[in-house]
């Protein structure tokens, strides 16, 4: 019998989890809610639709600043990196909207991929900040 995908599952665990080892010298494997680590480790980018639904949830949902700079620099760098020009018309809706996506959009590096469309609509996205690397603190979603 196979698990029912639950992004907002995957995706409060994995927050907690990033939360959690920010402050502690404990791998996080060791924490209750490292497996969504795990998860995200080993199956991202085998089914982007849902890695979006995961990534999105935590941006919208979570309350540290330090799972939104893991999340962009992690899962979101990595489908923007391999899958880009099938979401970013969703990343600039949102961004266009939210703050909070723009703050997450500026964690989220080219990985090589400067000279590409998607990442000049990436740079516009997330034009007029807030930007994390500014220290700028987490705005709310």
């Amino acid at each position: 019998m196979t698990a029912r995908f639950d992004a907002a599952r995957i995706g409060a665990a994995w927050d907690r989890a990033q939360a959690a080892i920010e402050h502690s010298d404990a791998p996080y494997h060791e924490h209750p809610d490292g497996w969504a680590i795990d998860w995200a480790s080993d199956n991202f980018d085998r089914d982007p639709e849902q890695d979006w639904q995961v990534i999105e949830w935590i941006a919208q949902n979570s309350r540290h600043k330090w799972s939104c700079v893991m999340l962009a620099a992690g899962p979101l760098e990595d489908l923007i990196a391999n899958h880009g020009e099938a979401f970013i018309a969703r990343i600039e809706q949102l961004a266009r909207r939210s703050p909070r996506w723009r703050f997450i959009l500026s964690g989220v590096w080219p990985q090589g991929k400067h000279d590409t469309e998607v990442w000049r609509r990436i740079e516009a996205a997330r034009r007029g900040g807030p930007d994390m690397d500014a220290g700028d603190p987490l705005p709310d979603s």
